[in-house]
């Protein structure tokens, strides 16, 4: 986020420098090989940028008459406001007026600790981001914007700037306390309809609900909904839980259900493949980023069903081209292994990147081996799996929790 922060400010002509602890994250921006540049598309015309440096000195930034704020939020799946307000903390303790502009996503309330700093020239706003790195065109300068600030002139002073990079057209001006509930809420209304979704899934088992799911969508009300193994990322999941916290009044219900439905889902997918073989089977699991093409395994549904199978008495292993082989390891804690079925009793597809794409590219399919897909994207070969006796489901099948 910080990065995007950066590049966008920079090419709109504003000097801009970024503040990391990490100087490593430091040294790669300074090199113009930013960590995150293979979800950035072609940054080779940013750095190295006479407006853009980074540095590990906070000293440096002191002076900044606006200070964007991208830490992160999260720790461990759950809401971490700590580093957050840290952060404001820290800037609001420096002398002079400025513009703080937070844009990690918070609980609700969060910034209410900070309504003083208004009076005191210090200027807070909230400015949750939605732009997607996986879809480049789908970025600051294209996406509407919502922008609220403690008070009135903390929001006029917030749009000021995020106007440089986000047409004033596309900018949603609101209060604070509105703007820091819109980010977990969108989120929430994805995840919700998600894990009905899986519930539906686990509790018509013997009809095909994949299909159902996809016919329920086309309807002009609905956005369109994937079955999956519960959802995955830093953002869908978690907006239920940021949306929880923030109130008193919603420790139970709707986000509940969702939010515990996640642990169910997975583990019945786990249950669905263990059912078919026997103690101690081998199970490949194709997947671990949380989505195709993307180097990104938060709140993963690959790596959370392998670690159950493991839990039920079988013997996964992972595997994900996004990914080395010691980089996965030292992140799953799992064995490694090619993408090679042979050897295999059962498989998992939980992400279909490109190169798992074609279940023919992957080795010799043997009669009674078993393929549970989590997505359908196998589900044009169902009859190619039939012909070589390979059990094969998606989902949401007709009795794929066996």
């Amino acid at each position: 986020m910080g990065l995007t922060a950066a590049i966008h400010y920079a090419t709109a002509g504003k000097e801009v420098v970024i503040y990391d602890p990490d100087q490593s994250v430091v040294d790669a921006i300074t090199s113009g090989r930013p960590k995150a540049s293979e979800a950035l598309g072609d940054v080779g015309g940013v750095f190295p940028c006479r407006r853009l440096r980074a540095t590990t000195n906070f000293e440096s930034v002191t002076d900044a008459p606006v200070h964007v704020v991208c830490v992160p939020s999260e720790k461990d799946g759950t809401p971490w406001m700590e580093l957050v307000t840290q952060v404001l903390h820290r800037i609001a303790a420096l002398r002079g007026e400025r513009l703080i502009i937070v844009e990690s996503t918070v609980t609700p309330g969060t910034l209410s600790e900070f309504s003083a700093l208004p009076a005191q020239g210090i200027h807070v706003a909230h400015a949750p981001r939605r732009d997607w790195f996986a879809e480049p065109e789908k970025n600051l300068a294209t996406l509407q914007r919502v922008v609220g600030g403690l008070t009135p002139e903390c929001t006029r002073r917030a749009i000021d700037v995020i106007s440089s990079v986000t047409p004033r057209e596309l900018i949603l001006a609101t209060d604070c306390k509105t703007a820091e509930l819109v980010k977990p809420l969108e989120n929430a209304f994805l995840h919700v309809p998600v894990m009905l979704a899986c519930e539906v899934a686990q509790a018509y088992p013997d009809l095909d609900v994949a299909q159902a799911v996809e016919l329920a969508c086309t309807h002009w009300r609905l956005m369109k909904i994937y079955l999956n193994a519960g959802t995955g990322g830093r953002c869908v999941q978690l907006g239920s839980r940021y949306v929880q916290e923030g109130s008193p009044h919603l420790a139970a219900g709707v986000l509940s259900a969702a939010i515990g439905g996640e642990q169910v889902m997975r583990e019945t997918a786990a249950r669905a493949i263990v059912t078919r073989v026997k103690p101690g089977a081998r199970v490949l699991v194709l997947g671990i980023a949380y989505r195709p093409q993307f180097r990104d395994a938060g709140n993963s549904p690959g790596l959370a069903v392998a670690h159950a199978l493991r839990e039920m008495g079988v013997s996964p292993s992972v595997c994900d081209p996004m990914w080395t082989a010691q980089e996965l390891e030292t992140m799953c804690q799992l064995p490694v292994s090619p993408a090679a079925v042979d050897t295999f009793d059962a498989v998992f597809l939980a992400t279909p990147h490109a190169p798992l794409a074609d279940p023919r590219d992957l080795g010799v399919w043997h009669p009674g081996q078993f393929v549970l897909d989590a997505q359908g994207a196998w589900a044009t070969q169902r009859e190619e799996f039939a012909a070589l006796g390979v059990e094969y489901k998606r989902i949401g099948d007709p009795g794929w929790l066996g």
